[in-house]
């Protein structure tokens, strides 16, 4: 079980944190938020950001070590700076360099979020939105695209959910019973729950078959 009183020292540095690099982005004092992001994650994480870019996404995860208690609040922290580098790049026109951070930060804030069963902070879920507006119109790896799914489900906004998971059939089939099992899960909420998913049950009926009937193709 994750120390609440940790994650909240570590969230209250975060905003404060977060605070001044939002001015300094309404500003365009690019270079000065860069170094705030630097400096928060030096005293937050003890790490140096620009080394973290060199680092797979799995790397990433595995970095601060296997205790909950530390690496799940360090890895969201990770997570929200490196959405915000990512955004600076892209305020700076450097997209494509952009996109490769966002996806280390939407790896690390859904995967955060599907370990802890819970946000971590109240700001969780629209750290996650940004991270995926950050890279809209970009081609999602199988992995990344399966973390999106099931943050969107376990959420309850099924709709989305369903989104992530055609595209994510169409990478990889592989991932077809999962997505038989969320359509055979939602037939057990109730009608409220899945009207408030955007996702009512006719078309959870109606997708089910779809998916069963993919099944059975040779």
């Amino acid at each position: 079980m994750i120390e609440r009183d940790y994650i909240m020292r570590m969230v209250t540095q975060l905003t404060r944190a977060l605070a001044r690099i939002l001015f300094l982005k309404k500003e365009e004092q690019f270079p000065e938020a860069v170094a705030e992001i630097d400096a928060t994650g030096r005293t937050l994480l003890g790490v140096d950001l620009a080394m973290m870019r060199l680092f797979s996404q799995a790397q990433l995860l595995q970095l601060f070590g296997k205790d909950d208690t530390l690496e799940i609040p360090k890895c969201y922290v990770l997570g929200v700076l490196l959405k915000e580098e990512a955004d600076l790049m892209r305020l700076q026109g450097d997209g494509e360099q952009s996109k490769g951070v966002a996806l280390k930060a939407l790896s690390l804030l859904t995967e955060t979020y599907l370990r802890h069963g819970e946000v971590v902070e109240p700001d969780h879920i629209s750290h996650v939105d940004f991270a995926i507006d950050l890279l809209a119109g970009t081609d999602l790896p199988p992995e990344i695209m399966a973390k999106v799914f099931r943050f969107y489900a376990a959420i309850g906004r099924y709709d989305k959910a369903e989104d992530a998971l055609f595209d994510l059939l169409t990478l990889d089939s592989s991932y077809l019973p999962e997505g038989l099992r969320f359509y055979q899960d939602l037939l057990e909420k109730t009608d409220d729950n899945l009207q408030n998913g955007n996702l009512p049950r006719d078309e959870v009926i109606q997708a089910l078959e779809d998916l069963q009937a993919r099944k059975s193709q040779p």
